[in-house]
């Protein structure tokens, strides 16, 4: 093993000590994902975030807050990074506040894998020469090429199909990209495998991109690894590896898609569920059942008291009834009596006529028995004398019968005599009693006489007849007598207990005619539906998890064999060692951009691949890799050889005049990118004169600079750093700054990000930026450390400095001669900002820093060029106001030009930030008389705080009136807190306008006070904001014509069409007709849909285009 591997190892193994390392890869939530326009889409703002999504082993999307992604999160299918902004796909039926997890190595693995890559290295080959520093000679200048490339450029494209190592030195703007676009295009054609590789992301996709313009390649002859950073490469089918793979996981794929559409038609009942759950917010079922119950109360009160009134009546009318049947009862009972005599002998004499007819009757039973008795003895003889009047031998053979047939005759014989005893008895009892029967029921007759039968069952019947109706009207008093009774305690107690108010009234009229009841019923069937349905639901999610799961297994699969089969595979340096399929290639020729930002194992380990030719380009005058620094000055000698240096100090170049003089380096010097005066500060501040212009640049333009410096002094706490560590901090005026002029260039069609040196003050621009961004839309500013911007470049570079003139911060303290390694980086710090420009830089920093500046240093430069007049400085107390500043008394047009762009926004007299600003909004609105206009996105839990000051105005009579996002706005519809606060706002206040797409954040008080800025009234968190007070009638009057106060607040009552009670504001798409705006129904349908196609244009007095 070769010395330097010794030692390399030794230093990586101290990175890594240091670093530290341990543990097992785990998940972790990398951002918020939002829904993007094309559907199945998400929008992930990683702007601001340490690292990419390279460093991850695997994405999922689901729920925010999920303890266990890895089970409970979906697999993502594809990944395009646009900058800092990565769309990720991922299961349409996905909703709610979700987020895109990772699943992060431990602590140290990126470096364990080179650590460990290193120590497999048979044959080091190109690295060897790299690590000793011995560059293989350049060919020979050209003179005799065409003009595609300068000659210097054609140097390079030679040193690319030349055997051996060499490095280019070429500052930013010096054709890298395309001389690397010409090479590669030409190796390919001449069947050579390369390797193109860079530290960032940025620099590979900026020479593919050249290659795959050429048109020469087909699908997968060039392979990018890795989430690339432009869309163009990462949309393309015949680059994007994920696209490649695609095709060979179609069949799984159209399987999920499947499985994606169910889950799909399943969410339509999850977002009707939600649509009416975000609709009845505000409703209260049990305070409507409450006065419902009420109020019907009082109406069975009226109606029980009508009724007992009329019971009354009934029960007087039903005792009467009652007494006359009881006078008629007793006078039956009275006639009843009256012939109880005559009753007696006529029940006597029936007495005697039935014992008569009893005699009679059993006489004749007795004759009749005595007839049947003869009758069967005369059978019985007959019989006896048939079988003796037979011959003897007849006789002789029935003898036995004959001795039967006389039995019987004997037995007959003797049941006639006993039956004609009995009926001679019957005959003469009858004989006997009959006279005397027969006289004595007469006479019983006589005495009952002149009373009969008839007459007794006719005063009977009379007399049943009363007593039936004497105890009908008896029951009938009893009963109302109880039905009395029990009204009278029913009536007693519903007037003792509670009673229906003005307020039940109102709670029910309000209810019923926006149809709550018969909606809220609907929503309980649908949450009983959608509850029947999750068992399938999550069934369908967990297949649709193992469907992912089977992809990402295919495409393990798919990416070895793509990548080993390509002829150009471009990856950053960090995937091309954790790659597996990467690892095991060997290549022709090994390219590496920025290899001074890079670490020096990494870049050897990727030269060792090279079998024939490796080319190193980069600028060590740029920032050199963040490890460096860590590394300059290490008590271990191994680690700062290797990692204290870049590639270029290992090859003992550290000054351009060493790059020229080396005869193993190429060097660019015609820059392409920037015009004179940002190419005159790059070479008085770093390059020593060494850029030289590569096409005509442009005459200096007085009312245009190309390089503008904002003083910030005077601006007071505006401009005041916030101190995080000694050198490093935020500032509330870099962040108001950058954003208006941010915005101001993208609004133009200019690419803009906006640049500082530490990562506080980049997050202070990205909370300014989101302001006025939809994550949806493609977004064309970014904030970014210096660090993160290398390799990129802008139309506009808003730069900045993070420098009040109190204490010298990094750039302060940049000096490119300087033998201390932090001051020699702000200066690379400062070049490579500067350098990102190509039309418009502006610095954002301290007068005082830049006319105090030592000599030597890149201030000191600043200073000197804004002398020359190639730096236009204008004061920002010019554009932004505090109390008691005085205007310039002759502003220059540009001063002029740049106060016309921030007075569009603000003009300060009393700037507060998040933790000052509610104490003043308390004074300003409780100050309020007549009106007051809020605009605020998102209803959260600092509507409750501003709430009672709201509440309290309206109650003084002041006009209120507050804008709101409108129902397409997921966070409004999803966000349980967000839709009760909504709720909670709407009856504070007369009139909540809600109004697509807005993000405005706005107060105007009494058409004289203005509050505007970066923080959200009604929502805020955590975040660090600013916001400006501004006094004054006219200017309050021009916000208000400007975001059309007066026309947007008075919507129509109802939807024009189907009388849908709430309307929203919306923006027409027609540019030709200078985007119109109009009022649009509010209903949707339970996929979320617009469901009422009614709309009304808004007429306003002047057309501007106003609002978001």
């Amino acid at each position: 093993m070769p010395d330097w591997r010794t030692e390399v190892l030794e230093a990586v193994q101290r990175w890594l000590a240091k670093e530290g390392q341990g543990g097992s890869p785990r998940w972790e939530a990398i951002a918020a994902a939002r829904p993007g326009a094309e559907q199945g889409w998400f929008t992930v703002d990683l702007r601001g975030r340490r690292g990419s999504l390279e460093l991850f082993e695997a994405l999922r999307i689901g729920p925010a807050g999920l303890k266990y992604p890895e089970r409970d999160a979906h697999p993502v299918g594809e990944v395009v990074v646009e900058g800092e902004i990565a769309r990720v796909r991922a299961g349409s039926f996905l909703d709610g506040e979700l987020c895109l997890y990772g699943l992060v190595q431990p602590r140290g693995f990126l470096i364990q894998r080179l650590l460990e890559a290193l120590r497999g290295l048979t044959d080091p080959g190109k690295a060897d020469d790299l690590a000793r520093g011995r560059l293989t000679t350049l060919p020979p200048l050209p003179t005799d090429r065409d003009r595609t490339l300068n000659p210097a450029q054609w140097q390079v494209y030679d040193a690319c199909h030349t055997p051996g190592l060499f490095l280019v030195w070429g500052p930013p703007g010096t054709g890298k990209t395309r001389v690397l676009a010409l090479a590669i295009t030409s190796l390919l054609q001449a069947g050579s495998r390369v390797l193109l590789v860079s530290p960032t992301n940025v620099a590979v996709d900026n020479a593919l991109l050249e290659v795959v313009k050429s048109g020469q390649f087909g699908p997968g002859e060039l392979v990018r690894v890795g989430p690339p950073a432009l869309p163009d490469v990462a949309k393309n089918p015949s680059v994007s590896l994920p696209l490649l793979v695609k095709d060979r996981q179609r069949k799984v794929a159209e399987e999920r898609d499947e499985v994606e559409r169910r889950l799909s038609v399943l969410q339509d009942s999850v977002a009707k569920l939600r649509r009416l759950e975000d609709e009845l917010a505000g409703y209260d079922p049990h305070a409507y059942e409450t006065a419902r119950r009420l109020i019907d109360q009082e109406q069975q009160i009226a109606e029980s008291t009508a009724w007992l009134e009329r019971l009354g009546t009934e029960l007087e009318q039903a005792r009467m009834t009652a007494e006359a049947k009881h006078r008629e009862l007793a006078r039956a009972e009275a006639a009843w009596e009256e012939i109880a005599p005559a009753r007696q002998y006529l029940a006597e004499a029936g007495e005697l006529r039935a014992q008569l007819n009893g005699l009679e009757i059993e006489a004749g039973k007795r004759e009749l028995a005595l007839m049947q008795a003869d009758s069967a003895y005369q059978e019985a003889l007959a019989k006896v004398r048939a079988l003796e009047s037979q011959p003897l031998l007849a006789r002789l053979r029935n003898r036995v019968a004959a001795r039967n047939a006389r039995e019987t005759r004997d037995t007959r014989h003797r049941e006639l005599e006993a039956a004609a005893r009995r009926y001679e008895e019957a005959r003469k009892a009858l004989e006997r009693q009959r006279p005397l029967l027969q006289a004595r029921i007469p006479e019983l007759l006589q005495r009952a006489a002149p009373i009969d039968e008839a007459e007794i069952a006719r005063r009977e019947k009379v007399l049943d007849e009363a007593r039936a109706g004497a105890d009908t009207a008896k029951g009938e008093v009893a009963a109302l007598e109880r039905q009395r009774d029990d009204l009278r305690r029913k009536l007693e107690t519903m007037r003792a207990g509670p009673r229906a108010t003005d307020e039940h009234h109102r709670v029910v009229a309000e209810a019923e005619q926006a149809n709550f009841p018969t909606r809220h019923a609907e929503l309980e069937r649908l949450r009983q539906h959608v509850k029947a349905e999750e068992p399938q639901r999550q069934r369908l999610e967990a297949r649709y998890r193992e469907l992912g799961e089977k992809l990402e297994r295919l495409r393990r699969d798919a990416e070895k064999e793509i990548i080993g089969q390509a002829k150009l595979v471009a990856a950053t340096l960090a995937r091309s060692r954790i790659h597996p399929a990467i690892a095991a290639r060997e290549f022709d020729v090994v390219l590496v951009d920025e290899a001074g930002a890079a670490t020096v194992p990494e870049v050897l380990l990727a030269v060792a691949k090279a079998e024939r030719t490796a080319v190193l380009l980069g600028d060590f005058l740029q920032l050199p890799a963040p490890t460096a620094s860590d590394f300059r000055q290490d008590d271990n000698l191994r680690a700062r050889d290797w990692l204290g240096r870049d590639c270029f100090e290992v090859c003992g170049i550290r000054t351009p005049q060493d790059a020229r003089d080396h005869p193993g380096c190429a060097v660019l010097t015609w820059q392409y990118r920037f015009g004179p005066a940002i190419m005159q500060l790059a070479n008085r501040a770093m390059y020593a004169g060494e850029l030289q212009p590569g096409r005509e640049l442009p005459a200096l333009d007085p009312a245009d600079p190309e390089i503008v410096f904002l003083d910030t002094d005077k601006l007071d706490d505006l401009g005041t750093i916030r101190r995080i560590s000694r050198d490093s901090g935020w500032w509330p005026a870099g962040g108001l700054l950058g954003r208006i002029l941010a915005q101001h260039h993208r609004d133009r069609g200019e690419s803009v990000a906006i640049l500082a040196p530490y990562r506080y003050q980049v997050e202070v621009a990205l909370e300014a930026l989101r302001d006025v961004e939809d994550v949806r839309a493609s977004l064309d500013a970014e904030a970014l450390t210096i660090h993160s911007a290398q390799g990129c470049e802008f139309d506009v570079v808003i730069f900045d400095l993070v420098e009040d003139g109190r204490r010298p911060g990094w750039v302060a303290k940049g000096r490119a001669d300087s033998t201390n390694g932090y001051r020699r980086d702000g200066a690379r710090l400062f070049n490579v900002g500067l350098t990102r420009a190509k039309h418009r830089l502006y610095l954002i920093g301290s007068g005082k820093a830049v006319r105090r500046a030592p000599s030597g240093t890149v201030l000191h430069t600043v200073r000197k060029l804004v002398r020359e007049g190639l730096i236009r400085r204008v004061a920002a107390t010019e554009l932004l106001a505090p109390a008691g500043a005085e205007p310039a008394a002759q502003p220059d047009p540009v001063t002029l030009e740049l106060a016309d762009v921030l007075s569009q926004y603000v003009r300060i007299v009393e700037v507060l930030d998040e933790r000052t600003f509610y104490a003043a909004l308390e004074a300003y609105l409780g100050a309020a008389r007549q009106e007051i206009y809020l605009w605020a996105p998102w209803t959260a839990k600092r509507t409750h705080q501003v709430l009672p000051l709201l509440s309290d105005a309206v109650r003084r009579g002041v006009d209120v009136r507050v804008f709101v996002r409108g129902s397409t706005d997921r966070q409004m519809q999803e966000r349980k807190d967000f839709r009760e606060a909504l709720a909670a706002l709407r009856q504070a206040v007369p009139r909540v306008i809600r109004y697509r797409d807005m993000h405005q954040k706005l107060i105007v008080i009494d058409r004289r006070v203005t509050v505007l800025g970066s923080l959200n009234i009604l929502s805020h968190s955590t975040t660090r904001e600013v916001m400006c007070i501004v006094e004054g009638h006219r200017f309050a009057a021009k916000m208000l014509e400007h975001e059309h106060g007066e026309a947007f607040s008075t919507p129509p009552g109802r939807c024009g069409d189907c009388g849908h009670p709430e309307v929203e504001l919306w923006r027409s798409k027609e540019s030709k007709m200078n985007y119109p705006w109009f009022w649009r129904c509010g209903r949707r349908d339970e996929r979320g849909r617009q469901a009422c196609a009614w709309r009304q244009e808004v007429r306003l007095r002047r057309e501007r285009n106003s609002g978001t």
